[in-house]
């Protein structure tokens, strides 16, 4: 699994129960968080959680367990503890956003802040919300549709491209809803901005989850880079063991550095042909690409490199010769 910039979403089916090995992925302050839930709403985060875990674990080769998931300070008050939801380990750039409700679940990753919302397509009281938070020509357009099923997908519509784009600004529903004006009269590739241009204007997609759900997703109008939509391919998640951590990790000791630094080079770049004094990001690395790169030096080497560090020593000979300088006088004696 690979994340090559821009935008990614992947999705999940949320089971009617529990699956215990989903919930073994959990962290303690997760598990604790279970206790007042309904069933319901704890399987729809069990599953979610373990998802967005299995997923990180597989792009960044790192145990589920391991991953740190936090909040980004909001950017209405400043306060830390209900802004958007950030990756804390392993420590990266990039943003990422969850969504689940009855049946689906999604996370997006994207380089630039991004918001995706899903949600199943149940009955509601349209008229009701629709004063609360639709705008009035959309309101006006909802009424126009031909009958209640119609109007039922419109209002999905609206809802899930505005929640998209208040949870990319980061203030999710308690941003002004009504300010915003979906076009639910045009198709997918949208752009929307609030009365006043306070927010910017975000560019909003709709998602194919499929029928029984609405979706969207949401991230700055000049953002660049291509939509990607996934399912989650659930299978049994990575294995790590280690006599010092309980990860499962190797060792390159018996290979030259350089060498690795090569073969790490050509399984994360994708590029079969790479020598000593070919630059990290003229071969189409990234700053997720770095990141990876640096977690794999640590599994192999035992060492940390900062993910800085190839912005100075950009080559694979230079890259090898800063890992070497790294070293213990053991564990190079052990090479």
């Amino acid at each position: 699994m690979t994340f090559e910039g821009g935008t990614t979403v992947w999705h999940w089916d949320v089971p009617d129960a529990l699956r215990p090995e989903d919930r073994r992925l959990l962290s303690t302050e997760e598990l604790d968080r279970l206790a007042g839930m309904a069933p319901r709403r704890a399987t729809e985060f069990v599953t979610s959680r373990a998802a967005v875990r299995s997923i990180i674990s597989d792009l960044f080769g790192i145990p589920p367990r391991h991953i740190g998931l936090g909040r980004r300070a909001c950017p209405g008050c400043g306060v830390d503890d209900h802004g958007p939801p950030a990756l804390v380990h392993p420590d990266t750039s990039l943003w990422i956003s969850v969504s689940h409700t009855v049946g689906r679940g999604a996370l997006a990753l994207s380089d630039r802040p991004v918001g995706v919302d899903v949600e199943q397509r149940r009955p509601v009281e349209i008229p009701e919300l629709a004063r609360t938070v639709l705008s009035t020509a959309e309101r006006q357009w909802l009424d126009g549709l031909p009958d209640g099923h119609a109007r039922l997908l419109g209002f999905f519509t609206c809802w899930t491209r505005k929640e998209a784009v208040l949870k990319a600004i980061g203030v999710g529903i308690t941003g002004d809803l009504p300010a915003w004006h979906s076009h639910p009269d045009q198709s997918d590739d949208i752009v929307m901005d609030a009365a006043a241009g306070t927010s910017g204007a975000w560019r909003v997609r709709d998602l194919d989850l499929g029928p029984d759900w609405s979706a969207a997703v949401s991230g700055p109008a000049d953002a660049s880079g291509p939509l990607e939509v996934h399912p989650w391919p659930r299978r049994p998640p990575l294995t790590f063991e280690s006599s010092r951590t309980g990860e499962q990790m190797t060792t390159t000791h018996d290979r030259d550095v350089l060498d690795a630094v090569l073969q790490f080079w050509r399984e994360l770049l994708d590029v079969a042909d790479i020598q000593p004094d070919d630059d990290f990001f003229d071969l189409g690395g990234t700053s997720l690409r770095a990141v990876r790169f640096v977690l794999r030096v640590r599994r192999e080497f035992g060492i940390d490199l900062s993910a800085t560090a190839l912005t100075n020593a950009s080559t694979a000979r230079q890259c090898a010769e800063v890992i070497e300088s790294l070293r213990s006088p053991d564990q190079a004696a052990s090479a």
